[in-house]
């Protein structure tokens, strides 16, 4: 027979569970994997404890990049330089060093 303790225990785990699953984090450092599991292990509890602090948090980085889109779409249809990819060319710029270290790795696994 299920007592009390025993409900509240597997709602309590099941709620755990989902959230964990729901939290959408950024990319993660490279500090390791044990970082990255404290850092959305207190993600949840934030979650549990106030989730309208989490729902603000994505809403406020929903208006960030939905802005960003439209100032990039506005600097684009300018007509001002842009690369190949249709980027900006300070954007373009950013991304170079980011795209080289990825062809490096690319070329590392190929070898």
């Amino acid at each position: 027979m299920r007592g009390t303790s025993n409900i509240l225990w597997s709602c309590t785990v099941t709620l755990i569970a989902c959230v964990y699953t729901a939290l959408h984090l950024n990319v993660p450092s490279a500090r390791g994997p044990w970082a990255t599991l404290v850092k959305k292990a207190q993600w949840v509890a934030g979650s549990l404890l106030a989730p309208e602090l989490v729902l603000t948090m994505a809403v406020g980085q929903f208006r960030d990049a939905w802005e960003l889109r439209k100032r990039l779409s506005k600097i684009i249809s300018d007509g001002r330089e842009t690369d190949e990819a249709g980027y900006p060319e300070p954007v373009s710029m950013s991304l170079q060093g980011r795209r080289k270290r990825y062809r490096e790795q690319d070329d590392r696994v190929r070898v």
